[in-house]
């Protein structure tokens, strides 16, 4: 068995804070079609998003759909706004 680090985020913060660095409001539970769970993302490296997920990622700050939620999460990494590492989002409300 081994043993992980999380870094804990509630969907309404990361919420927050996705909506605070690209200037367009995010909603996590749509964007995931969340129920209330955990969702854990491994984003434990700066690394290329594909180039079709960046067009989402764009176009959704232009005002078409959200992207997935993995895609602004691997952004913000590479960004330096988040550390790397291994995300749980608390969908539960």
């Amino acid at each position: 068995m081994e043993k992980q680090e999380y870094i804990v985020l509630d969907y309404e913060e990361l919420n927050k804070l996705v909506t605070s660095n690209y200037g367009v409001e995010f909603d996590f539970v749509a964007a995931q079609e969340a129920n209330q769970a955990l969702y854990s993302f491994n984003i434990t490296e700066k690394t290329e998003i594909h180039e079709y997920d960046m067009k989402i990622l764009r176009d959704w700050i232009l005002g078409k759909r959200q992207p997935w939620p993995v895609t602004v999460l691997q952004d913000l990494v590479n960004k330096d706004v988040l550390q790397p590492g291994n995300y749980l989002i608390d969908a539960r409300w």
